[in-house]
């Protein structure tokens, strides 16, 4: 947990049996789960076949796309999800940069972009839109050309700051 590997292949599940043991909690104090690390699409079949064991066959399923594995499954893990009543996908650019390299990172946040867009698959862009923003009160220039991308995702998730209002408002505009 928190530490990335891009070049080796450890195969390590998605989903571990002490998260399968959480899923009770977290379907009465949530609407959606997230997917974390996820490689191919089975990880999403898993998942989904965990719920039903806790009667909520349709709560909702976030595939966060932050390995190399899911990059090059994308296309079979957005099918897998249009089976799900309720799916989205979470752009987690931090470890996806790392996985990928930071200089690869915008092509392939805007091959996911226009993939979920195709697929009719709602996405969430996360991690560092406007954190100079929310901290300080002043966006940098970089993060308002990233914000302006933020405005093709369905979510923009946000970092805590003293200047988190200001961020929204400014986002929303």
């Amino acid at each position: 947990k928190g530490l990335n590997f891009p070049d080796s292949n450890l195969n390590l599940p998605a989903l571990t049996s002490n998260d399968i043991g959480n899923l009770g909690f977290i379907v009465n104090n949530a609407t959606a789960a997230g997917l974390s690390f996820m490689h191919y699409s089975d990880d999403i079949r898993k998942l989904q076949r965990a719920l039903p064991n806790i009667a909520k066959p349709d709560f909702g399923i976030i595939a966060k796309v932050e390995t190399s594995d899911a990059i090059n499954n994308l296309a079979k893990i957005l099918l897998a999800g249009l089976d799900l009543p309720n799916f989205g996908t979470l752009i987690a650019r931090g470890d996806l940069a790392v996985e990928v390299g930071f200089e690869n990172l915008p092509a392939i946040q805007e091959d996911i972009l226009c993939m979920c867009e195709a697929a009719q698959i709602p996405v969430i862009l996360a991690t560092q839109v406007f954190e100079t923003m929310a901290k300080s009160g002043l966006p940098t220039r970089a993060e308002m050309i990233d914000a302006a991308f933020g405005q093709r995702a369905e979510c923009v998730m946000l970092n805590k700051g003293k200047h988190i209002l200001e961020a929204v408002i400014m986002l929303s505009l």
